[in-house]
């Protein structure tokens, strides 16, 4: 479990992620820890560690967190949490959709950051730079339906993830 938790500090300390994504799988899949020890030791790591960043967070960076998009989270997640607390759900299930949810993240946050990202970016700095060479001032205002459904498709994932956390940190199966 040490060396798990080694990888899950990394991973927690580099992405959104925290280090309770890494115990869960970990306690039961490897060691063997039925689906509430597991539950009980994540909610440990995630408590400690996150409790941790946020007192961080909010005592010295303040200008690292952008308020709106934790309300949005926060009120989001708690209707996934009510939502998942009032379901019952096989532990086999939760080990499926949580392994399986966790690697799609892997997946895409890979191919945002290595992928995505410097492509945009240069596409983006061409655009800025032919631009200036017109004499023109270069502005990127981001579309409105594009705001719009990237607020609609963070509320259905805070859903989402407030019923994985209320089944696999909370729930009792």
């Amino acid at each position: 479990m040490a060396v798990a938790m080694v990888l899950g500090a990394f991973i927690a300390g580099s992405t959104p992620l925290g280090g309770g994504v890494v115990a869960f799988p970990v306690s039961v899949l490897v060691l063997n820890l039925s689906p509430k020890e597991g539950r009980d030791f994540t909610s440990f790591i995630q408590s400690f560690g996150m409790t941790s960043a946020a007192f961080l967070l909010f005592t010295c960076k303040r200008e690292m967190l952008h308020f709106e998009l934790i309300i949005i989270t926060v009120l989001a997640g708690t209707w996934g949490l009510v939502i998942g607390f009032s379901i019952t759900v096989s532990p086999l299930a939760v080990n499926v959709v949580f392994t399986t949810l966790d690697f799609s993240f892997a997946l895409v946050y890979f191919y945002l950051n290595e992928y995505y990202e410097p492509r945009a970016d240069a596409a983006a700095q061409a655009r800025k730079s032919e631009s200036e060479a017109n004499g023109d001032k270069y502005t990127n205002p981001t579309p409105q339906r594009i705001v719009i459904l990237r607020r609609v498709i963070l509320v259905l994932m805070a859903i989402g993830g407030g019923v994985l956390t209320a089944q696999v940190s909370f729930g009792t199966y």
